[in-house]
Parts: structure tokens; sequence; C-alpha cells
């Protein structure tokens, strides 16, 4: 996981969310890599890939979980320095991207109405869910 110079602003709700929820881990799970939190949470892992002239940079990654019927937590969101909004690239949005996406992933999940974030500017905040409408093409 990434460690970003401005996650000092936010280390006491890192250390809530960590006394919460655990530590987050790199776990080896046979063939492949896995993010887990603790030693009884299964987590869902969200990771930002972005093109980088041939290659791709892993860029971010959120890590979350569905508490309840009705909520997401999103425990941890981690932003490569360069794509964050003082980094070289900021312009990509990744932090932006990624969120919105987690609330496209929410509004797929019959029950979930909002995504609770545990740490950022202002704190502890709850996201609603909003379903879309259906449209005439829809019906």
């Amino acid at each position: 996981m990434f460690f970003h110079p401005g996650q000092i602003q936010v280390s006491g709700a890192i250390d809530e969310a960590i006394e919460e929820y655990g530590v987050p881990q790199i776990a080896d799970d046979g063939d492949y890599l896995r993010l887990r939190v603790g030693e009884t949470f299964e987590v869902q892992n969200l990771f930002a890939l972005v093109g980088n002239g041939d290659q791709t940079d892993l860029a971010g990654v959120a890590v979350y979980l569905r508490t309840d019927i009705e909520t997401i937590v999103l425990l941890h969101i981690a932003v490569k320095e360069e794509y964050s909004f003082a980094g070289s690239r900021p312009r990509e949005m990744v932090t932006m991207r990624m969120l919105a996406k987690l609330r496209e992933i929410a509004r797929q999940i019959k029950g979930v109405r909002h995504i609770v974030v545990l740490y950022g500017n202002g704190g502890r905040r709850r996201l609603e869910v909003c379903r879309q409408r259906p449209g005439l093409s829809d019906l």
C-alpha cells in the first residue's frame, strides 16, 4: 500500500479505522495475493490503474466492506503521490474516480443505501447511494 506525505492530516482517523476493523495486510492466498483487514473481515478491493506510456501504473487502491444490508464502509483509500491532487498528475482524478466507481458498485448491490467514508477532509462522512430512475429505454 502507499504511504503518502499528506496522510498525517488524517492519521487519527486512520488509527481509529485500524482499531475498529484491523490492520490492512497483503495475504498470500495460494496462486494470488489479496488485501485483507484483520482476521475476521472479508473485504473487497478496488484498484485504480492508469496508463503511463507503454505501461500501466497502480495509481490507487480502495478497501471496503459491507457492514450491514444498507451500508458499505470505505475502510482505506490510498493514492500514489503523483496521482494525488498535489502530485504531478492531478488531472487523472484518481481519488474522485475511485469514489465514483465505488458508488456505481454500491448502486448495483440490492439494499445498499449509503457509503461511509471513515476518513478524509472533514472526517467521517456518509455518502448517499442514489438509485438511477428507470428511463423509457429501461421499461
